[in-house]
């Protein structure tokens, strides 16, 4: 029988292993989202900086997620195809991976915390690069090898906003208490923690590959079922699993949050907005994991009482529906959506969570079913599908990025007399237009981003300050 046939077979050293790796993966890359206004002013940088910083830091730390991530599909792939060399290999490959995260946190700590003014700027962006290049190999070893824990491991990721914002609402309070320089010392008490929460997660996973993988049966075992699984078989029952973690992946940064909240209300609710979000990411999170344990997520979706559990996809109606919905009303203010929704805080608030739980919850839910629905494949099927999601999450994203860049742009531009674009198109023609205007400005940003350096773009920010 499947290990992940039913939920007592998963030992406890498993999942949390996986929910720490989870917790542990993206601690560094919410460092620069979070910390960069505190991080900016540490190295004597104004705040005109901060935008600057994360959009290029954010960019560079996704475009080496990618790159390790599909090295290490590659890699594990390979070596899959014999019987011991993926045992070996990937134990090997995964423990150096969480060993280098905990070497990569004590240099950036060291980056942070010693060094006059902007000396150490450069290390500490290629410190909090390099920190996602060991993510993207942990992302790709957790999703093959322990491919039947990964709702726990979804759970722990959907966890790191609320920690991370907990963490700096109680160290704000007591160094303002202690009357520290909170600009230094909240970030290096954040880098303490993810030092020691990496060191702890990494021994954690070590010890579960030893008894579990090496000593125990359970390479072994997901080995005999992918030996007496089909292939074909199983692609074609977690296709749609696949699809929507894709779409979802490649979806949801379009709108959340450059669309909405950000272009739909004022600044102020800006934050109140996403954080409400992130509080709903972790019980997309709680959700996924409470139906996996109950046995829920760890059958087939094709066999017995399990088939109710397609009725998730309707989720996707509210989850497409609210995302065409602020396209729509971004294009058109003026219209009775545009006019319903702009600058109704608590109507966008309500619509940006119900988009951002659909999403979160739908994608969760069919990144952890595909173990189950595989027909002994999940491993590999597993490992395929974060690779496919990276990918789309990845080219998306410069897209669209770009996209909003362009249209904030000539929103002004028309305000200035310039005429809009797009008038006396029909609407696919205008859809067309601003598709290949996000596709050529994001491959051009893709270009700059290869060529940049980050200290000169800081510099030039205080150079043409207002």
């Amino acid at each position: 029988m499947s290990t992940s046939s039913s939920a007592p077979n998963t030992p406890l050293i498993a999942r949390v292993a996986t929910f720490l790796r989870g917790l542990n993966l993206l601690q560094p890359l919410q460092i620069c989202l979070l910390g960069s206004s505190f991080a900016m002013k540490r190295f004597g940088y104004d705040e005109n900086s901060i935008s600057v910083f994360v959009g290029f830091c954010h960019n560079s730390m996704e475009l080496v997620y990618l790159v390790s991530a599909l090295t290490t599909f590659l890699l594990l792939s390979l070596s899959n195809l014999h019987d011991d060399t993926f045992k070996w290999f990937s134990c090997v490959y995964s423990s150096i991976s969480v060993i280098f995260t905990v070497v990569v946190n004590v240099l950036l700590l060291r980056a942070y915390a010693f060094g006059e003014g902007n000396d150490n700027i450069v290390m500490y962006y290629r410190m909090l690069v390099l920190s996602n290049l060991a993510a993207g190999i942990d992302d790709m070893c957790i999703s093959t090898i322990a491919a039947d824990c990964l709702s726990q491991y979804d759970f722990g990721q959907a966890m790191i906003g609320i920690v991370v914002s907990v963490f700096h609402w109680i160290a704000i309070k007591v160094l303002t208490k202690l009357e520290k320089d909170v600009n230094y010392w909240l970030i290096v008490a954040q880098l303490i923690f993810i030092t020691i929460l990496s060191a702890i997660a990494a021994v954690v996973w070590i010890v579960y590959l030893i008894q579990d993988k090496i000593i125990g049966n359970g390479s072994a075992q997901k080995k005999e079922d992918s030996q007496a699984g089909n292939l074909g078989k199983g692609i074609s029952q977690t296709l749609p699993m696949i699809v929507i973690c894709t779409v979802g992946y490649g979806i949801i940064y379009v709108v959340y949050p450059l669309i909405s909240p950000f272009e739909m209300v004022d600044y102020p609710y800006h934050y109140p907005i996403q954080r409400v979000c992130l509080i709903f990411h972790a019980i997309s999170g709680l959700t996924v994991w409470i139906i996996d344990i109950s046995g829920g997520l760890k059958k087939s979706w094709y066999k017995g009482k399990m088939a109710w559990l397609h009725l998730m996809w309707l989720l996707l109606i509210p989850f497409i529906g609210t995302a065409i919905l602020f396209i729509y009303c971004m294009h058109y203010p003026d219209s009775w959506f545009g006019r319903a929704i702009i600058n109704k805080p608590m109507v966008v608030g309500c619509l940006t969570v119900i988009y951002y739980y659909t999403a979160r919850f739908t994608t969760g839910i069919s990144y952890v079913a595909i173990d189950a629905n595989g027909d002994g494949k999940g491993q590999i099927l597993s490992a395929f599908n974060l690779a496919i999601n990276l990918v789309s999450l990845n080219a998306i994203k410069y897209i669209s990025e770009a996209y909003i860049q362009q249209f904030r742009i000539t929103k002004r531009n028309c305000k200035n007399g310039q005429p809009w674009p797009t008038d006396g198109m029909t609407a696919f023609s205008a859809f067309a237009y601003w598709c290949r205007i996000g596709t050529e400005h994001g491959f051009k940003n893709f270009r700059e981003l290869s060529s940049a350096d980050v200290k000169k773009l800081l510099e030039n920010t205080q150079a043409h300050k207002p």
